[in-house]
């Protein structure tokens, strides 16, 4: 019998090479499984305020609507919320790492003369150059 772990590592496994194999379908399926869950929360929604509260059909639907707008935009703003953090996150490591090569690229520089400095960058620039007209 497999353990709890063995079984999420095989549904991983299975989920990976489905998105890698069938990109297309697995995108489908997806959608799919979107719009069933959104089909199957109107439906609930629609019976429950039409039997709770005593409306028409076209007053029920008119509050699902309002009811499903407002669960949007709160999921929306949420999302907002949660991308302007990680965005944060980012720019911090990003800007964390920066620093470091920088100092790292200045620290090689320093104890180098300047004529071993200019021999580096003419070589580099002419062998920039020969791959240049090698390649064009």
């Amino acid at each position: 019998m497999l353990s709890s772990k063995q079984i999420q590592i095989v549904m991983t496994a299975v989920v990976l090479i489905l998105a890698v194999v069938m990109p297309v379908e697995t995108f489908h399926l997806l959608m799919e499984i979107v719009v069933e869950i959104y089909e199957l929360l109107e439906f609930t929604l629609d019976e429950v305020i039409h039997h709770v509260f005593e409306t028409s059909r076209h007053t029920t639907q008119v509050i699902v609507f309002y009811l499903m707008l407002g669960m949007f935009l709160y999921g929306l703003y949420r999302l907002a919320r949660l991308l302007g953090a990680i965005n944060l996150k980012v720019k911090t490591v990003v800007s964390g790492w920066h620093a470091i090569c920088t100092e790292k690229s200045a620290n090689a520089w320093k104890p180098w003369l300047l004529d071993k400095r200019v021999r580096m960058l003419c070589g580099v620039t002419f062998g920039g150059a020969c791959l240049a007209l090698l390649v064009f």
